[in-house]
C-alpha cells in the first residue's frame, strides 16, 4: 500500500514538473524579446526563441545540438568570461547598451543590445542552465548619439560665438548654456543664470515683448529675428537700456516639437548712437550749408556722377533736374580753374 501511495505521489511530481516545464517552454517561445538557455555544465544550446534567432542573425538549424559558442564565435571572445563567471557565483550579469560585432545572415554588423545572464537553479540550489534574455537597443542609441553630437556642436558654437547666444531650455525658459558676450550684456556670472528661469533672473523682462515672442516660437516652430529693439535690464550697476539685434531660432526634438530655443543676441547701442550722431551733425551741416546759401557738389569716383546741391546749380545757372558726369562738369567751372580742379581730383 504504501508504495503504491509512493507511485502514485511520484506520478503526480511528474505530471507536475513535466506541466510546469511546458508553460516554461511556452513563455520562451511567446517571449517579445530574445531568450535562450543553455545548459550550465557544456554550454549546450536548450531553448532558443525566435526573438532570439532575430537578435543574433541565425537560423534555427545553426543553434541545435551546439553550444553557445559554436552558434555565435564571434560574441566568445568578450562574454564566454563572463558567462563562466555568472556560472561559478550563481549571481546574474546584467549589460546595458554594450557593443557588438555580430555575424547576421552572414553579414557583420556593429550592434548595441541589453542582455542578463540568469542562473536557472534546481530547488537544492544547484545550477541547472542559463537564461539569456536580450534585446536590440541599436536604434535608440545612434538616435542618442546622434542627438548628443548635435547637442556638442552647438554648445561649441554657443562657447565660441563672438556674439552673445543663450540656450532656453523648455517653456519655463530655463537657462541651459550661455557663452561670455551674453554674459556681459546680462551682468550675471554662470553661477547666477545657469540652471534658472530666464524670468526668474530678469524679472523686469516681464512687462516687455519678449516673453510673449519666446512663447510664440514654441507655439509656431518659426524663427523670429528684430533689429534694433530696445531692452531693459536690471544689473549690479543699476538698470540699463540697450539697443539690441536679436534672433530667437527653434531647436527641435526628434518628433518635432520645439524643445528649445537658441537666442542669439548682439549689442549695438553704441553703433547706433554713433550713427545717430553723425545724422545730428549732418543735419546740423546742412542747415548750416542752407542758411549760408552755399552751393555744395561732390563727385561719385566709381560712377563719375557729379552731385550738386540745387543751391549749387541756382548758382552756376544749372536746370534743377540735369544730371552732370565728372566730365562734363567742367563747363560750369571758370577756365582759369579747371585745369587745377581736375588735377587735384585725378
Amino acid at each position: 500500500e504504501e508504495l503504491a501511495e509512493s507511485q502514485e505521489i511520484l506520478q503526480t511530481l511528474n505530471y507536475t514538473l513535466s506541466e510546469s516545464e511546458s508553460r516554461f517552454r511556452s513563455m520562451i517561445t511567446q517571449a517579445p524579446v530574445g531568450m535562450c538557455i543553455i545548459r550550465s555544465g557544456d554550454l549546450m544550446i536548450m531553448e532558443v526563441n525566435d526573438a532570439y534567432l532575430e537578435l543574433v542573425g541565425r537560423k534555427r538549424e545553426e543553434m541545435q545540438n551546439r553550444t553557445i559558442w559554436e552558434a555565435i564565435p564571434e560574441a566568445a571572445a568578450t562574454y564566454a568570461p563572463v558567462m563562466n563567471e555568472v556560472i561559478s557565483t550563481g549571481v546574474a550579469f546584467h549589460a546595458s547598451e554594450h557593443e557588438l560585432l555580430l555575424t547576421r545572415n552572414g553579414t557583420p554588423e556593429q550592434v548595441f543590445v541589453n542582455f542578463v545572464y540568469e542562473p536557472i537553479t534546481y530547488a537544492e540550489g544547484n545550477m541547472k542552465a542559463i537564461m539569456v534574455i536580450g534585446f536590440e537597443v541599436t536604434d535608440q542609441v545612434l538616435a542618442r548619439q546622434k542627438i548628443e553630437q548635435s547637442q556638442n556642436r552647438l554648445n561649441s558654437m554657443v562657447m565660441t560665438a563672438p556674439i552673445g547666444m543663450t540656450v532656453l531650455r523648455g517653456r519655463d525658459l530655463v537657462i541651459e548654456i550661455a557663452n561670455e558676450p551674453i554674459y556681459e550684456i546680462w551682468g550675471r556670472t554662470p553661477h547666477q543664470t545657469i540652471g534658472k528661469k530666464l524670468m526668474e533672473v530678469f524679472p523686469e523682462l516681464v512687462d516687455q515683448p519678449f516673453p510673449e515672442m519666446l512663447q510664440n516660437v514654441f507655439d509656431t516652430g518659426q524663427r523670429l529675428a528684430i533689429p534694433e529693439i530696445n531692452v531693459r535690464l536690471n544689473t549690479p550697476l543699476g538698470t540699463v537700456n540697450y539697443i539690441i539685434d536679436f534672433a530667437y531660432d527653434p531647436l527641435f526634438d526628434l518628433e518635432g516639437n520645439v524643445e528649445a530655443i537658441l537666442t542669439t543676441v548682439t549689442n549695438i547701442t553704441e553703433k547706433v548712437n554713433a550713427r545717430d550722431e553723425l545724422q545730428k551733425a549732418r543735419d546740423t551741416l546742412k542747415q548750416a550749408i542752407d542758411s549760408t546759401e552755399m552751393g555744395t557738389w561732390s563727385v561719385d569716383l566709381k560712377t563719375d556722377e557729379v552731385v550738386m546741391s540745387e543751391q549749387a546749380k541756382r548758382i552756376n545757372g544749372l536746370p534743377l533736374n540735369e544730371g552732370l558726369t565728372f566730365k562734363n562738369s567742367f563747363k560750369v567751372l571758370d577756365p582759369s580753374h579747371a585745369e587745377n580742379v581736375r588735377s587735384t581730383i585725378e
